[in-house]
């Protein structure tokens, strides 16, 4: 796929390099990964627009990662930990949002807008972390697992008997 791009900004995350600028053709903000291109050309006759709406000291200040979603809003996640699991997750927060709530209870809470990166980071804690609210989010979360649930434990008869 071929289109022009404006770079502006270049981000790390997760041990991969992003290229965040204009996407003439969408007109609009998108990200590109460095070791996922393929081939660049600098094209002649085209002006360089400069980026004049996003300020990128603060673009990530409400997401886990680099995926920003359109016209969403940070939301209020309420997290609850396992007694093992909570020191780490104090030490090493998963956003710069994340207060404790209360300690005894092991429950977080993080102001961010749901990513796919918020999800691979929360369930990446397996049974060891809860999504206590919104509701919304927390079924979001539970659909993921019970997919991967599915596919380890619902598979028919016979589908493994010779692997």
């Amino acid at each position: 796929m071929e289109y022009i791009f404006h770079p502006y900004f270049v981000k790390q995350y997760n041990n991969r390099w992003f290229v965040f600028g204009l996407r003439e053709d969408i007109g609009k903000i998108a990200n590109l990964a460095l070791d996922r291109i393929l081939d660049f050309k600098k094209t002649e006759g085209i002006l360089f627009q400069r980026n004049k709406e996003i300020d990128f000291e603060h673009y990530f200040d409400n997401v886990v990662g680099v995926t920003i979603p359109a016209n969403k809003e940070p939301e209020h996640i309420i997290l609850k930990a396992s007694p093992n699991q909570f020191p780490y997750i104090v030490s090493k927060p998963i956003h710069t949002s994340q207060q404790t709530i209360n300690e005894e209870e092991c429950l977080l809470s993080l102001d961010v807008i749901p990513n796919k990166e918020l999800d691979q980071q929360l369930l990446s804690f397996g049974p060891d972390l809860e999504v206590i609210s919104p509701a919304s989010f927390r079924e979001h979360i539970g659909e993921i697992i019970r997919k991967s649930y599915e596919k380890y434990f619902l598979m028919q008869k016979g589908c493994t008997e010779e692997l």
